[in-house]
């Protein structure tokens, strides 16, 4: 591995010198991580989230400390398709309850990773946007497929569809969206059809979720737990759909939905919406609101959201937390926050994840986690902070200086984005150029943004660092960037 990261220092250096000229040694972005926090108010679940352009997920508190990241560099995996146009990125990832994540790369493949980020299954398909773990480990995955166009004769659309896979990965159940259009007719009134914008993408199923038990049950079968509530972005509907019959037999939203997304049932029955407005040039409602309904009446319950508020446009999420608090996502933006239910803003966070440009990557959903769950975990299997020993021998090697070996300390142990800060508003000031670069370095490699990690890499090489120092012997936090070199 030694000579290996020899050979590939002497390549990058020379034919990559300027492959990160824009990077300057300090970062241009000071609003990362929490930058509000009402410590009464807050609710102390954990929070899960994964930039959008990268392979990676991270579970942090609400003083966003960093408390596990899971990280796959799908080395195996080629890209074949364009139509999500994010290459081998995840779309969405999730833990669950058992500690594994499940992740989609979409329009190539859906896969699961224990706590620790070792492969569990794999299935390729065109998997998009969701999937929901049922009670027997059969997993629903949100897919698609392209076919003729039956509003355009000669033309392809590309019509989403669920499949089902059981526990050994066997698929063993289809649903096809174009197989139930006319259902909608005595649901809604009318079979939605896709607006010019999204004559190639239809309806954008873009949530799957498995009723949970709920009060509405045992008046209205409709509401039973195991049908499947779903989204449809460019219909701008959510719609349930029977698990016996296949039918949908319920339906809101049309009228009232501009391009939603994540519809989930609450313990009470009714409904968190999270209703993303300025789906067309012609609708004039340019704000996002988080909206909460009951299901039998249709009325609006609960809403946070208004003029000159927040938007984003293409996705996000809101969901409703242990406490009564509800975690919003403005995607598009990189930023999420927790509103209480009186609509006080009692916490927020700004991606720290940023491009080679500059900036800020968006992400799909943040999802909250109960304290109790996240610490049951951490306490089951070893989580990935931690001060790492042995440190002592390179310091007096490589010549380090205090300043570094602390930044280094607060990244093993989680403390990712005060690292970041000091990165920021010191760095070059008390560190030297080797040791910046090397601190962002290993910063970028701990976060899985293996494309600026090895941008520092080659700076801090530039400017001195021996190349050898970049080890999983100094750190195995460095294992994202040298496993990028096999």
């Amino acid at each position: 591995m030694a000579n290996k990261l020899y050979l590939f220092v002497l390549i990058f250096v020379f034919i990559g010198h300027n492959v990160c000229s824009q990077e300057k040694i300090r970062e241009t972005e000071t609003r990362l991580g929490v930058t509000y926090i009402n410590e009464e108010k807050v609710d102390d679940s954990y929070r899960l989230y994964s930039s959008r352009n990268l392979t990676t997920a991270h579970l942090i508190t609400p003083g966003g400390k960093y408390v596990h990241t899971w990280y796959y560099p799908h080395s195996e995996d080629i890209v074949t398709s364009n139509f999500g146009g994010f290459g081998m990125s995840w779309h969405y990832a999730e833990m669950l309850p058992n500690g594994n994540l499940v992740a989609i790369v979409k329009d190539e493949m859906i896969i699961e990773l224990d706590w620790n980020s070792n492969l569990v299954w794999k299935a390729k398909l065109r998997a998009h946007h969701d999937f929901a773990r049922g009670k027997e480990s059969n997993t629903y995955v949100d897919s698609r497929r392209s076919m003729p166009d039956p509003w355009e004769p000669g033309d392809t659309i590309v019509f989403d569809q669920i499949v089902k896979f059981n526990k050994k990965g066997k698929k063993v159940w289809v649903w096809n969206y174009e197989d139930h259009m006319d259902e909608f007719k005595d649901l809604v009134g009318y079979i939605p059809v896709p607006a010019l914008d999204s004559q190639k993408d239809y309806p954008h199923i873009n949530t799957i979720e498995i009723l949970p038990d709920n009060p509405l049950a045992e008046k209205d079968k409709r509401f039973r737990p195991g049908n499947l509530l779903m989204c449809g972005r460019h219909s701008d509907i959510i719609w349930i759909v029977d698990q016996e019959t296949d039918k949908i037999i319920w339906a809101w939203g049309n009228g009232i939905l501009e391009g939603p997304h994540m519809p989930t049932m609450l313990d009470n029955g009714n409904i968190l919406i999270y209703d993303n407005g300025h789906r067309y040039p012609a609708v004039s409602r340019d704000y996002t609101k988080a909206v909460e309904i009951n299901p039998i009446s249709g009325e609006i319950v609960w809403e946070y959201g208004h003029p000159g508020g927040f938007l984003s446009p293409a996705r996000g999420s809101a969901l409703r937390m242990n406490g009564g608090n509800t975690l919003i996502a403005t995607s598009d933006f990189g930023w999420f926050f927790e509103v209480n239910p009186e609509g006080e803003k009692v916490w927020e966070y700004y991606n720290p994840d940023l491009g080679t440009n500059g900036n800020r990557m968006g992400l799909y959903r943040t999802l909250p986690y109960s304290k109790g769950l996240v610490e049951f975990l951490l306490q089951k299997n070893k989580g990935r902070y931690y001060e790492r020993p042995g440190k002592k021998k390179y310091q007096e090697k490589y010549g380090l200086s205090g300043h570094l070996m602390k930044v280094v300390s607060w990244i093993e142990q989680g403390e990712l984005d005060k690292a970041y800060r000091w990165l920021n508003y010191n760095g070059i000031a008390v560190i030297s150029e080797r040791e910046t670069h090397f601190a962002y370095s290993l910063l970028f490699s701990t976060r899985g943004n293996i494309k600026r990690s090895l941008g520092r890499m080659n700076k801090s090489i530039n400017a001195g660092m021996a190349p050898e120092i970049f080890s999983s012997g100094f750190s195995d936090l460095f294992d994202p960037l040298i496993t990028s070199l096999d």
